[in-house]
């Protein structure tokens, strides 16, 4: 009866060991001779190289670069970093020109913490471009994109970026939240004929509040990048340190809730949408840059400032809506006007009647989605318009 009996692994090395020729070697060692050989010829080549240098007459060989044929406007979402062209750094300015040769280009821009990007520009041709490139027709005319967004960066500072933003807006929406006194109206809907509707404050108070919500367009994520996100170049005067932009769509819309914050009315399913970039500075933390400075997110300046702007872009959709609805016979230029005393009170402005009686002025006030004649004359000009209250118009107009 036959055993199995362990088989031992063989030596990888056995048969080059027992080669004919390894044996030999161990018979037959290198002699001294053949050992310095080599050595002596590597010195000797050292040394000619090094009289060849040092003689008056040398001059080394150097490939001449290849001619420029072409330039194209660089545009990134961020103001620094070290651009190479071909491998030769090159000075960045977003926006500012950059010059290639025939054929394929290679373009790299590294802005830490972002991981380092780049693409190929192939000239004059485009036909084997990887870089995002517009008005390809004329070479010497092209926007090159190098974007930088979210995913160029590690998995922890996204989550941060993210979650600075997220706490920008929740402090910013601590800046758009008032009372709607007793006897007030506010835009609570539409009617079935798409008409605006006003609801009057009958018995207690209730809190107005301007809610935002904001997204990050997909193909400002995503690697099919379009020229859409780049809503604003990011040069040097944006700030006063390297920063990145990011496109964000907010959405915002009235949420008006009693004294136990029950929603009486909530426009979450009509908001309106606006594009705003963000301006962020990396240190050790995401900071939000406003303006020409620095500011933590918690900075009541900066708030107040982003408050104050999404407050007179509501303000200023309520007499867009008003004159689109068909509710007022006034004719005016709602093309062009000026708001003032904005925020979230409201806003006042004075636009031209054009019709029925030209040649007068509306002057209007605006506050929760609906839009007030302000004085008595305006007030004659369409029945249509309230007339508002001497004291909403003294909250609108202490907002400065």
């Amino acid at each position: 009866m036959a055993t199995n009996e362990p088989k031992v692994p063989e030596d990888p090395t056995s048969d080059f060991m027992a080669s004919g020729e390894f044996a030999a070697q161990l018979r037959h060692p290198v002699t001294w001779r053949k050992r310095v050989a080599p050595i002596a010829l590597g010195g000797l080549a050292l040394a000619t190289t090094i009289a060849l240098i040092l003689h008056p007459n040398f001059v080394p060989q150097v490939t001449p670069p290849l001619p420029i044929t072409a330039h194209v406007h660089l545009h990134s979402l961020v103001n620094y970093g070290t651009l190479r062209v071909n491998g030769q750094a090159q000075t960045f300015l977003p926006g500012g020109l950059i010059g290639l040769h025939n054929g394929i280009n290679q373009v790299t821009l590294d802005a830490p913490p972002f991981h380092q990007v780049g693409c190929a520009i192939d000239i004059p041709t485009h036909a084997r471009d990887t870089c995002l490139v517009e008005n390809t027709s004329d070479s010497s005319k092209s926007d090159l994109l190098l974007p930088i967004t979210l995913h160029d960066l590690p998995p922890d500072l996204i989550q941060s970026a993210l979650h600075t933003l997220h706490q920008t807006l929740t402090d910013v929406m601590h800046h758009l939240q008032t009372t709607v006194a007793v006897g007030e109206r506010y835009l609570s809907g539409f009617d079935p004929k798409s008409e605006l509707s006003q609801t009057q404050v009958t018995h207690i108070p209730l809190t107005a509040t301007l809610v935002l919500r904001a997204t990050i367009p997909d193909a400002c994520l995503l690697v099919n990048f379009t020229v859409d996100c780049l809503t604003t170049d990011i040069t040097a005067a944006d700030a006063a340190m390297p920063v990145w932009g990011i496109p964000l769509a907010i959405e915002y819309y009235w949420r008006f809730t009693d004294a136990n914050a029950h929603s009486v009315a909530d426009f979450s399913a009509t908001p309106q949408s606006i594009s705003v970039d963000f301006l962020l500075h990396y240190h050790a933390g995401w900071q939000i840059i406003i303006g020409q400075g620095s500011v933590s997110s918690t900075s009541l300046s900066q708030m107040t400032s982003l408050a104050t702007t999404l407050a007179e872009l509501a303000c200023e959709s309520s007499i867009f809506a008003l004159f689109n609805s068909g509710v007022t016979s006034l004719n005016v230029p709602t093309n062009t006007f000026t708001l003032t005393h904005v925020g979230i009170e409201g806003c006042e402005t004075t636009l031209p009647v054009l019709e029925p009686m030209g040649g007068n002025e509306a002057h209007l006030v605006a506050r929760f989605g609906v839009v007030y004649a302000a004085d008595l004359s305006t007030a004659q000009l369409s029945l249509a318009l309230p007339l508002a209250t001497p004291q909403q118009i003294a909250l609108i107009e202490s907002q400065g």
